[in-house]
């Protein structure tokens, strides 16, 4: 009785452990399947893709050597060996000047004196001529400038700053002068102008007697600022410029590229099922040393994941144009030419 029961306790035993060694199997296969989807560790062949590849050879800003005169904003003109031309545009100053103080008129030294100016009207190229001149006391002796005039009232003796004010209120009455901004040059009696319009303009001056004048004047038309709309790509070599004005005229300016940037750029993506670490992609530039893919500051993550794409950015520092870029992991290997 006793050894049936020793036996039969033995055989359960022997049962149990064997319902743990199943049970441990299928827990450990769980695992391994679970690893299997989790760990993004490549198995199988990976299947990547190489696409824009091309030496950016691109303008990265550029600078006035000289800033010239008589041009109207316009067009920057890019030529040289590139892939994708540059392309921008420059700014032109704008005519301004001042007078000095207006004296007190002295028995009629006003009568008949005047000064004349440009304005730029909005149609690039175009100008409207003005002259203001001084009539005391009626007399009405125009001195017959060129341009449309605009006559001042005064009377013999008025004070300096009465006549300044009398001729910014008679300018401001002329519904057609628009593109001229007047200002009284306070606490000084002094009027300051400046053209809204960029671009070169004849000099404002006064008559030959006149009992005041024009003491400074801004010219515009001269090169001013430059913008980039395109910086370009794939240039072997640094392009030339020419400014091309909106309208003819201008000379003597001068825009060249204050400097290039040399990288190269090439997009790598993720085409299969499987991740693939970053670090087990090589990378080999126009049959030059094999290097693993790596990036400066270090990557933030560790995989390429399925549908991925990332953008690479090599400082080549060269102005070489890309020819052949290749790329190989786990046996894959796929080259790019451009």
């Amino acid at each position: 009785m006793g050894s049936s029961v020793g036996i039969g306790a033995l055989i359960m035993g022997v049962t149990l452990l064997s319902v743990f060694a199943i049970a441990t199997t299928v827990i450990n296969n769980q695992a391994e399947v679970a690893l299997e989807i989790t760990d993004p560790d490549v198995v199988d062949k990976p299947i990547l893709s190489l696409s824009n590849v091309g030496n950016s050879g691109s303008v990265g800003s550029l600078s006035i050597a000289s800033p010239g005169f008589g041009y109207y904003p316009g067009n920057l003109v890019f030529a040289g060996d590139c892939n994708q031309l540059p392309s921008g545009e420059y700014t032109v100053s704008a005519e301004q000047w001042q007078t000095n103080n207006f004296p007190d008129d002295v028995a009629g030294s006003y009568d008949g004196e005047g000064f004349s100016f440009v304005e730029l009207d909005d149609e690039l190229g175009t100008v409207s001529e003005w002259y203001v001149w001084y009539s005391v006391d009626g007399a009405n002796n125009d001195p017959g400038l060129a341009g449309t005039g605009i006559m001042v009232e005064i009377t013999a003796n008025d004070l300096g700053g009465d006549i300044r004010d009398s001729t910014l209120t008679a300018i401001g009455g002329e519904a057609t002068l628009t593109e001229i901004d007047f200002q009284s040059g306070a606490p000084a009696d002094t009027i300051v102008a400046a053209n809204f319009n960029t671009g070169p303009a004849t000099d404002a001056a006064t008559t030959f007697t006149a009992p005041f004048s024009i003491i400074i004047q801004s010219q515009g038309g001269t090169v001013s600022g430059t913008s980039l709309l395109d910086q370009g790509s794939g240039c072997t070599s640094t392009p030339t410029i020419t400014i091309t004005p909106n309208f003819p005229g201008g000379a003597t300016g001068s825009v060249v590229v204050n400097n290039m940037v040399w990288d190269f750029t090439f997009d790598i993506t993720n085409d299969g099922d499987n991740s693939v670490k970053l670090t087990e992609i090589f990378v080999t530039i126009d049959g030059g040393p094999t290097v693993v893919l790596s990036s400066t500051p270090i990557f933030t993550v560790e995989y390429l994941f399925p549908g991925e794409k990332i953008s690479i950015l090599d400082d080549a520092n060269s102005a070489t144009e890309i020819g052949r870029i290749a790329i190989s992991s786990h046996g894959m290997n796929i080259a790019v030419e451009t």
